[in-house]
């Protein structure tokens, strides 16, 4: 974080009170733009870790060092996060007649993380053509992978989960990997 050196690259550990060690040591300067993005890091690698109470601990813990641990500020943006929530819910139930809520809701979500790939910089948006990226998301001939956010076509899952994924532990191909898509 500003200013101090961190003697290790883990992602730091949430407070009993959704703060962390460092954000509580800066609190009186108020966040960076990358410290609210390290810790919005590390709520996306507990949650692809599989551990949604650690996701929901750092997301909150950048809620709190957002708006400098003002608790009505805190309850007025996950209030207005409710609000997005239900009134996305609403919009694809009223475009979807007979739709469940529960769908509604996965729908609603799933445009969110649409929406916000598309945002993200990319080769292909780059270059104009942002309207494939949309096409690939939304025909169901691609998925995102859960741990590096890619969009990857359905064929190349497996060669990417194995092989590509820039969040493989080891990096290495091994001969294992090599068999198994040579099956496929």
């Amino acid at each position: 974080m500003r200013g101090e050196a961190r003697g290790d690259d883990a992602a730091p550990t949430p407070t009993v009170d959704g703060t962390t060690e460092a954000a509580e040591a800066d609190a009186v300067d108020g966040p960076t733009q990358a410290e609210l993005a390290e810790l919005m890091h590390a709520a996306r690698a507990r949650l692809d870790a599989g551990d949604a109470d650690g996701a929901l601990g750092f997301a909150l813990a950048a809620v709190k060092f957002s708006n400098g641990g003002n608790l009505e500020a805190i309850g007025q943006t996950l209030t207005a996060a409710k609000v997005k929530a239900a009134g996305d819910r609403a919009r694809v139930m009223q475009q979807y007649p007979g739709i469940s809520e529960e769908d509604a809701s996965m729908m609603a979500a799933a445009d969110a993380v649409r929406d916000d790939m598309l945002a993200k910089t990319s080769v292909l948006g780059d270059a104009g053509h942002s309207g494939l990226l949309r096409g690939a998301m939304e025909d169901g001939s691609s998925v995102v992978c859960i741990r590096c956010g890619q969009l990857i076509a359905i064929g190349r899952t497996e060669a990417h989960r194995t092989l590509w994924c820039p969040q493989i532990d080891d990096g290495e191909v091994t001969e294992d990997d090599v068999e198994k898509l040579q099956l496929h």
